[in-house]
């Protein structure tokens, strides 16, 4: 099951979230009610299958990722954010190297204790090349 929220066809409402793009530069967000409840929803859910945001070139879909972030942080929620789009990406073909790539973007979050983010050679045993 795959979940998809199109961004280009949310009708408004009026909660704000101020999120800091840059020092000096805050931008209040609003009219995502509906999309902000379902990522809300879903947390609440625990869902475990993967969520598409899409819409057009420049329509806010990194602003409404950072935007619900900071929603579920309200709600009390750890939540780890990675910017894929500022980020160095490197094409990995290897499903170890992906691993220790993801390791080291988790190990950098302050929420979570550095010994879980060691692999265990247990969880190691399923995965091949």
């Amino acid at each position: 099951m795959l979940s998809l929220i199109n961004l280009a066809w949310l009708k408004p409402s009026v909660r704000r979230v101020r999120l800091s793009f840059l020092p000096g530069l805050q931008v209040d967000f609003m009219d995502r009610d509906v999309a902000i409840g379902q990522v809300v929803e879903w947390s609440e859910r625990s869902t475990r299958y993967p969520v598409v945001i899409f819409g057009p070139e420049g329509c806010g879909k990194s602003a409404f990722l950072r935007q619900a972030a900071e929603v579920l942080r309200e709600f009390g929620y750890d939540v780890i954010y990675v910017d894929v789009a500022h980020m160095n990406l490197i094409a990995h073909t290897d499903v170890n190297e992906v691993v220790k790539k993801l390791i080291e973007v988790v190990s950098e979050c302050p929420v979570l204790p550095k010994s879980s983010l060691q692999p265990s050679h247990k969880h190691n045993q399923g995965i091949t090349k």
